[in-house]
């Protein structure tokens, strides 16, 4: 079941504490056991926010990874978290 809530064509489901029938905190643990190494929050505009619990190393900047990620709704961090994870170089084994 999904939720929608518009008033002349504006979608409100930011403003209401479920989407797609859960409730907001249930995303936000989802994506959080999925992407530990991440803190993720949904603000008070609706937006939905990542960041990192280390400093990027100076090749994973120039790689093109960030500190600090958003994403209109939780579909949407997710999709950019896992690009993220593709940045990453491969762990090393031996560490």
């Amino acid at each position: 079941m999904s939720l929608t809530v518009r008033v002349k064509g504006t979608n409100l489901a930011h403003l209401v504490g479920r989407v797609d029938g859960m409730s907001f905190d249930r995303h936000l643990a989802e994506i959080a056991r999925e992407f530990p190494d991440w803190t993720i929050w949904r603000s008070d505009a609706g937006r939905w926010w990542a960041t990192r619990h280390r400093l990027l190393t100076e090749e994973e900047r120039e790689a093109g990874s960030a500190m600090t990620i958003d994403a209109d709704d939780s579909e949407g961090l997710r999709e950019r978290l896992l690009e993220q994870q593709e940045l990453l170089p491969p762990a090393d084994p031996e560490t």
